[in-house]
């Protein structure tokens, strides 16, 4: 598979003061003029270079689910287009538009099982978690798109990158897709290559190697989509419901490159209608009549239809609820999914992330004690 991305040649001198741009302020945390600060708490960033499209959400469920049973996590995020300001601790039954549309999905999926800071002021959101009392403090938070974010300095990072738009063989924008250079991936711990294809040869895997060029103390795993069954999303504690074959189905999503979760469902349907939004489109009335229109055209031809959207899209539909009609609202499902590592690359990951919170928290732990020592003298 052709893995170079389409690249607009003739933006490439905008890119170039861009670039320019991105790198004076790189350079200038670098050498300590901009300050990076740190934290007695583990903090794990989960970012990519790209604009969107590499699955750092389903990756940070994915992060919660490995460690939420034996750990107090917490994830920062910017929640991003939100309508509310400033520092929101998310709480149960807050909506997409009031704390963004990520963290409300994981707040729905997750609920009281961890807690969630919405700022666009990192620093001002971690300090929040690190002030709390013990009891209360989580032992590792989680920070959602942060790797441009330097003002924080995380403990661990893991990059994302797109299989199909390696970022070694991107452009910056506007040219292409990255925020950053390709080499500020030399800055992660871990780069994780998103959306591989389910049959990923050996092969291809030392070749997007080659590609990447990582230093040796980096490590390098892959991972894939799985979708899972269908969820209706206005039923609580619902369980996952097959779809008739004979069923027109009426694919909605508005997340960053669509063409994957389009592709997925052409693949098991055969009958499939399309309407792609805008990434991080703020679903209204007006759509719901184009739904309820769309609904009705069919009923009236005794054909049976199945709405279906991604899980970023579901939580803002579900705000819709009151303004849907019944038929309309039994009749829409959501396509979950989650990340799977390759090649062992679970354990891995795992081994990973654990032995560096226990690493750094003991550091800490010796630090303080070194500083209590020193006190008393």
């Amino acid at each position: 598979m052709d893995q170079t991305p389409k690249i607009n040649r003739w933006l490439l001198p905008l890119s170039g003061i861009y670039g320019a741009g991105v790198s004076l302020r790189n350079s200038l945390y670098n050498m300590g003029r901009l300050k990076s600060h740190t934290f007695p708490i583990p903090i794990i960033c989960v970012g990519n270079l790209a604009v969107g499209g590499t699955g750092k959400t389903p990756m940070i469920e994915h992060l919660v689910r490995m460690l939420a049973g034996d750990l107090r996590v917490a994830i920062v995020s910017r929640g991003y287009r939100r309508k509310s300001f400033g520092l929101k601790v998310a709480e149960l039954g807050d909506s997409a538009s009031r704390i963004g549309d990520e963290p409300a999905q994981l707040l729905r999926k997750f609920g009281d099982k961890i807690q969630i800071v919405v700022d666009g002021n990192r620093v001002r959101a971690i300090n929040y978690l690190v002030n709390q009392p013990y009891s209360q403090r989580p032992d590792v938070i989680l920070m959602d798109d942060g790797f441009q974010h330097r003002s924080v300095q995380p403990s661990f990072s893991i990059l994302l990158s797109s299989y199909n738009r390696l970022m070694t063989e991107d452009a910056l924008l506007p040219a292409g897709y990255l925020r950053e250079p390709a080499r500020a991936r030399y800055r992660a711990d871990a780069v994780v290559v998103t959306k591989c294809p389910p049959l990923l040869k050996p092969i291809d895997c030392t070749f997007t190697e080659r590609r990447l060029d990582l230093y040796p103390h980096q490590t390098l795993l892959f991972s894939e989509v799985k979708y899972e069954d269908p969820v209706p999303i206005f039923q609580q504690e619902a369980e996952p419901t097959k779809i008739d074959t004979n069923s027109v189905i009426v694919a909605i999503s508005g997340i960053s490159h669509p063409e994957e979760f389009f592709a997925y469902v052409e693949r098991g349907f055969s009958r499939v209608v399309t309407l792609p939004y805008a990434d991080h489109h703020h679903y209204s009335r007006r759509n719901v009549t184009t739904w309820e229109n769309i609904l009705s055209d069919y009923m009236v031809r005794g054909v049976e239809v199945v709405f279906l959207c991604t899980d970023k899209d579901a939580v803002k539909i579900f705000e819709l609820e009151n303004y849907m009609s019944a038929e309309l609202r039994q009749r829409f499902l959501r396509l979950p999914i989650q990340v799977r590592f390759k090649s062992h690359g679970e354990e891995r990951m795992r081994k990973l992330i654990l032995d560096h919170i226990a690493q750094f928290t003991r550091t800490h732990a010796q630090q303080e004690e070194q500083e209590g020592d020193e006190d008393k003298q």
